[in-house]
């Protein structure tokens, strides 16, 4: 269960865990087809409601979209996951609500969904422009703030678990055929994989925070707009409601393409909507507005 355990500890010890990588885990086990009959075995069945001594349900707290939109909060570490569509033991509808979990709470993340069932694999982001990528290209620290990319232009669409109509019988396909896509939405893609943030030059005090953020040599296009967030802040602690201002610059001629005013929200996180984020990298500042 190491899908499910890398992304539980990452997500429930973010001050201990800077990133993690999950391969087809299971994120809200009441909702997976399959292995929820193997968690009801360790933790009684969901009717019985089972607590832990603080009361929480214990279905509750091993979900990963309860955990997450429980505590928006709290910090988590970088994630990086990938699910099958047509993975029928995992189940795909637990999938996209844990990713629709991790936009709607801001938290920092990549996910890749493929046509492969139980052998889909996860992605970095790729810097070096090769054909495979190794490893994480980013010195990822705890004690260290990152962006949370979200609505990214260059997300493909997961759609919304709903089935198209299908027979019966889940075919099996012929020899050298691509699987059957039984949901809506793109049969395989990505959220978030084209950014990238630069780890050498963070600025994150106590009136200010700064990144240089960018698109990797295989994005699909030079340019595209995402909402940022900073988190797991060492410094930069906003209060809810107070107000900044904020510019985007560009790396490439020092030229200021967006500015603007933002205010913190009741968590106290500041999100930059629609930033522009070029292959030529842009320099995003935000600062108290006095």
């Amino acid at each position: 269960m190491g899908g499910a355990g890398s992304l539980m500890f990452a997500i429930r010890h973010g001050d201990k865990v800077a990133w993690c990588r999950s391969q087809v885990g299971v994120h809200i086990p009441a909702h997976s087809p399959h292995f929820r009959g193997s968690y009801e075995r360790m933790w009684g069945r969901v009717d019985f409601a089972c607590k832990f001594e603080d009361g929480n349900n214990v279905w509750d707290y091993f979900s990963d979209d309860w955990y997450l939109r429980t505590y928006p909060n709290r910090e988590v570490g970088y994630l990086v996951f990938a699910n099958g569509k047509n993975d029928r033991a995992i189940g795909w509808r637990q999938s996209l609500e844990f990713f629709r979990a991790l936009q709607d709470t801001k938290r920092p993340h990549v996910f890749v969904w493929q046509m492969r069932g139980h052998g889909s694999s996860p992605s970095f982001p790729n810097l070096s422009g090769a054909r495979r990528q190794g490893g994480l290209p980013m010195d990822i620290r705890l004690d260290q703030s990152l962006p949370a990319f979200t609505h990214c232009s260059l997300d493909d669409d997961p759609g919304t678990a709903t089935k198209r109509p299908k027979p019966k019988v889940f075919p099996k396909p012929p020899r050298g055929r691509a699987p059957v896509d039984h949901y809506d939405g793109d049969s395989e893609g990505q959220a978030n994989l084209y950014l990238f943030w630069e780890t050498k030059d963070v600025v994150d005090e106590a009136a200010k925070w700064e990144m240089t953020v960018g698109l990797t040599p295989p994005a699909p296009k030079d340019t595209c707009t995402v909402d940022v967030t900073p988190r797991r802040c060492q410094a930069f602690k906003p209060k809810p409601g107070e107000r900044f201002k904020w510019t985007n610059t560009s790396v490439a001629d020092a030229k200021v393409v967006q500015s603007g005013t933002v205010t913190a929200d009741k968590w106290g996180l500041i999100t930059l909507k629609q930033v522009t984020v070029t292959k030529a990298k842009n320099r995003v500042a935000i600062g108290k507005d006095k």
